[in-house]
């Protein structure tokens, strides 16, 4: 480090050594890991750091950086501190002219990212050092994404001393490792980078969201430690399953950013207990420079609703309204913070640069009491904003947006949603969008309303408080149907799964959803999002909407891969294997064993989509589902063979029960059809097993050990006929199939290193005893079982990748058409008795007919749904 780059002592409000001037004395150790998974030292980052600290003190004038999650975005963050420049840090696309904040405070100087990478831009030529105070460090938005031109004020020291006290409570080493999963233009995205980089310990850099599949595979990855989150983080923590398979990195979990709900603190809280991971909720403002208060983790079960204390050389006051200091608990006033992380002040104008710190103290904002436990508990806020995903929005800067674009209009909010109610008939859905635009907000937290007149109170002032009930009113209202083309996430699961009427709290799995569905919708979102958050079955309709809006406004790069969950993979090779030997049997025996795989698939897809469901007792979506998707197709089909062939119409044919009661040889061309029969008698053996209140709770209480021991009972019932005594060892009855549907549904439960390969072992014993190993089908079922246990997913190219995801969505209907396929290249092309011609057109023209087939039923399921919907309308109308 150059020591002419650092800020005179005179210019900084401490004579201790700063974090940002230290970083060599960190010397090797890791500090940046980059996207690609290469390693930056601090060495290195202090000198990349010092490049552009050379740059900014050949002037002292003020800088904007575009602070992306970036490598050099933080070595030009650093390199400000590092040379003594004030800077003003702004979120990707917040740094041109016209941006308010821009405009008002003119800075000379813009560190930005362009296509062509990062570069220093001069944009106006002032006065060195003019109106910029000397311990002028950092600016940060106080309006989160609003753009009022309002800004924090930092000292060097506020930024040494939070970095210094976050450290100490969360006792971070440099053996720890955060994730950027915050961006760092947000007060708490900033000081997670500077504490760790205050401890030497290190920050993995991403742009991902926690609902991206690559995004976890990053935290594994790179073994991180720490995992930052606001109140809508762990909204998507619990929707992509976090509680359920943590990484085993994790040592630390942190909350800030808003109030998160009691039961989901004391969840984590719990959580955290139980895998040896502690759970700091927190408390701060970025006029304190983010972070005020932490409830210790061992305190946290028991003050769910607190606060907690003040962080290491700060202090608390709660005061009543003549300023004098409650101590009593129980008793309301305003909280009082007072440490050195409190800012210089506020900065309004340029001018406001030059003004010296000004406070001793921060009144908050917020009304809080002292708990039984000395502990602070907020229990509401006196000040006008609302913290929604933990952005801070100003109520008064949202009337001011409206009021710039001609409307007159009243916000009032929680940290849930802004209530606008706009006089004289302005367009509501018009400055909804317009507010989203702005806000960076999800349309979902804007309740934009229409009022003849203001709301007043008696004194003629803002109703504030009806101008808020109406909007928590609309809030709980607003989950009616919105038209398709407006809603494109509905209209794709209503065109896939066959529904008309889909709630916003409707999740994949909570519609029934399976593996045929499941291949539709995958694309869909995938066109729609870029990228397919990590567990998106279990996010709801208004949680894909959001981050669909949400990349919208902040598009992520689209890979030029498509990403298939490797099951579908396995279900098109088995399902090919199935094709491709019956179109020549006799010379294609080393193919036999797809079915056994199928079987195995089903149970996986189960599990995966339904198990929540189920574990509920709630089996009805499952069945609902399977009857749209597979039951009705095959009936159809199957009615119309058995009056167009020579096939003996039975009842049973209709009831599913054709393989107890109808005759190998008399199946005639509905042979292949047992498999649906056996799938489905599968499926409700599990639905009843669902339905028993004992069993449901071992289920959920020890889910591995459950699902193995109903693989035991379906060998048993194979093995001893249990079931079915004395028939052929080719079953085509269930019991010769239940062990391997729910080695199947097993698959995803196994969460430690020994149990896959467990079941591997298991359900190769058993293949091998039931059809020995002379034959091809146990070697294709345990490569399949050893596959499944390794993969988690295949990525190919784009263009590869769509076509194998649409054959796949298209192999049940390819499955139903196989044999009429069949009985064409065999019996009638006059080609029939070429092997190779046979395979080759039984096998391609199966999987046309099967694509032809889903158009065909996509459009029938279409054109059904909106005579259900017009009829629904009438019967409303009538109601009405």
């Amino acid at each position: 480090m150059v020591s002419t780059l650092v800020p005179p002592v005179s210019t900084v409000s401490t004579r201790k050594p700063l974090f940002f001037s230290t970083l060599e004395s960190h010397g090797d150790r890791v500090a940046i890991v980059l996207p690609d998974g290469r390693h930056l030292s601090y060495r290195e980052l202090a000198e990349g750091a010092d490049v552009y600290a050379r740059q900014f003190s050949q002037k002292r004038q003020l800088l904007v950086i575009e602070m992306r999650n970036d490598v050099d975005a933080i070595a030009a963050y650093l390199g400000a501190l590092r040379s003594g420049t004030p800077a003003i840090l702004m979120a990707e696309g917040g740094t041109s002219w016209e941006h308010p904040i821009i405009s008002t405070f003119r800075p000379e100087k813009a560190v930005l990212c362009t296509e062509s990478g990062w570069k220093i831009e001069t944009r106006d030529e002032q006065e060195d050092d003019a109106g910029l105070h000397s311990d002028l460090a950092v600016m940060l938005s106080t309006s989160g994404t609003t753009g009022s031109p309002k800004l924090v004020k930092l000292s060097h020291s506020n930024l040494h001393e939070n970095a210094r006290s976050i450290a100490e409570y969360l006792e971070i080493t440099p053996e720890r490792r955060a994730i950027t999963n915050l961006p760092l233009h947000y007060s708490y995205g900033l000081s997670v980078l500077n504490s760790h980089l205050a401890a030497g310990a290190s920050i993995v850099l991403t742009d991902l969201s926690v609902v991206d599949e690559d995004f976890w595979q990053l935290v594994r990855r790179e073994q991180v430690t720490d995992l930052p989150g606001v109140p809508y983080t762990y909204e998507l923590f619990e929707k992509v399953g976090l509680r359920s398979d943590p990484p085993e990195s994790l040592r630390v979990m942190t909350q800030a950013g808003g109030r998160l709900p009691s039961n989901l603190v004391r969840d984590y809280a719990e959580f955290a207990r139980n895998q040896g991971i502690r759970f700091f909720v927190m408390y701060g403002q970025t006029e304190a420079t983010a972070r005020m208060a932490y409830l210790p983790p061992e305190q946290t079960l028991e003050n769910s609703d607190c606060i907690g204390v003040a962080i290491p050389r700060g202090k608390f006051e709660i005061r009543d309204e003549t300023g004098a200091a409650i101590r009593k608990p129980g008793q309301s006033g305003e909280l009082v913070y007072q440490g050195p992380n409190v800012m210089m002040g506020y900065a309004l104008k340029r001018e406001d640069l030059a003004a010296p710190a000004k406070l001793s103290e921060l009144l908050t904002g917020d009304i809080a009491q002292w708990s039984e436990a000395g502990f602070a508990k907020i229990v509401g806020r006196s000040s006008r904003f609302s913290k929604i995903a933990g952005l801070r929005i100003g109520l008064d800067d949202v009337e001011r947006i409206l009021r710039e674009s001609g409307r007159r209009a009243y916000a009032a909010g929680t940290d849930e949603f802004v209530a606008v109610a706009l006089i004289d008939r302005s367009d509501a859905a018009s400055a909804r969008k317009l507010l989203a635009d702005r806000c960076k907000l999800p349309a979902h937290h804007l309740m934009v309303f229409n009022l003849d007149e203001a709301p007043t109170l008696p004194s003629g002032k803002i109703d504030y408080v009806r101008v808020r009930t109406m909007g928590e009113d609309l809030h709980r209202q607003e989950t009616t149907e919105v038209a398709s083309g407006d809603d494109p996430v509905r209209a794709l699961y209503s065109k896939a799964l066959g529904q008309s009427r889909i709630d916003d709290d409707a999740s994949f799995s909570a519609l029934g959803g399976d593996s045929l569905s499941y291949m539709i919708v995958s694309r869909g979102l995938e066109r729609m999002l870029g990228n397919l958050p990590q567990h998106w079955e279990r996010l709801t309709i208004r949680d894909l909407d959001a981050i669909r809006h949400d990349r919208a406004l902040n598009p992520v790069k689209r890979k030029a891969t498509t990403t298939l969950s490797i099951d579908a993979v396995l279900r098109l090779i088995a399902i090919s294997t199935i094709f491709i030997g019956h179109g020549a049997p006799d010379h294609t025996g080393w193919l036999r064993g797809g079915t056994t795989i199928l079987f195995c698939l089903a149970g996986y897809s189960l599990c995966r989509f339904q198990r929540e469901q189920f574990l509920t007792g709630n089996v009805l979506p499952a069945i609902k589902g399977a009857f749209r998707r597979i039951v009705i197709p095959y009936l159809l089909l199957m009615t119309a063979l058995i009056f167009l062939t020579k096939i003996t119409p039975n009842p049973a044919w209709w009831t599913l029960t054709s393989v107890f009661f109808v005759d190998t040889h008399d199946r005639g061309i509905l042979y292949s059809f047992w498999f649906i029969e056996a799938l489905m008698h599968c499926l409700l053996i599990m639905c009843a097993l669902f339905l028993i209140p004992p069993f449901r709770r071992w289920a959920e209480k020890r889910p591995f050990h459950n699902g193995l021991a109903l693989v035991g009972l379906g060998a048993v019932a194979f093995g001893g006929g249990l079931f079915i005594p004395d028939h052929e060892n080719f079953s085509h009855l269930f019991d010769g199939w239940f062990y391997v549907y729910m080695l199947g549904w097993t698959f995803p439960l196994a969460r430690k290193p020994w149990q896959r390969p467990l079941l591997v072992a298991i359900g190769s014993v058993i293949v091998c005893l039931q059809f020995g190993l002379e034959g091809s089908r146990a070697y294709w079922f345990m490569g399949a079982l050893v596959v499944l246990a390794l993969v988690k997913e295949v990525r190919l190219p784009a263009a590869i990748g769509g076509i194998v995801s649409q054959l796949a969505a298209a192999s049940y209907m390819s499955y139903l058409a196989h044999p009429l396929v069949l009985h064409v290249t065999k019996f009638v092309l006059p080609t029939r008795h070429d092997v190779a011609i046979t395979i080759f057109l039984s096998y391609f023209g199966t999987l046309a007919a099967g694509l032809v087939g889903a158009a065909i039923w996509q459009q029938i399921s279409k054109v059904t749904l909106e005579i259900f919907n017009r009829r629904s309308q009438v019967q409303e109308q009538a109601t009405v």
